[in-house]
């Protein structure tokens, strides 16, 4: 959010097709360009579509990706990272 710029809204989009209703301070993020991503309502939310995998998290606890990737590396689902 630092170095990216933001739409009117505050929200970041990164490839995605996205609609934003009420939704502000938002990222989306896909790797699939042809994805329409819709958000109604939501504020401070992370969204990233890798295209196997959604990761949807308020953005205060972005910090808890870590955790998620060695849960993903100890329950053999590194396919996923």
């Amino acid at each position: 959010f630092d170095v990216l710029k933001p739409d009117e809204n505050g929200n970041i989009n990164l490839g995605a097709k996205y609609l934003g209703l009420d939704s502000k301070s938002t990222l989306v993020c896909t790797y699939q360009s042809d994805r329409l991503i819709v958000t109604i309502g939501i504020h401070d939310l992370i969204i990233v579509d890798t295209g196997d995998a959604i990761l949807i998290c308020p953005r205060d606890e972005t910090q808890k990706v870590r955790q998620l990737v060695n849960y993903l590396k100890e329950h053999g689902l590194s396919y996923y990272l």
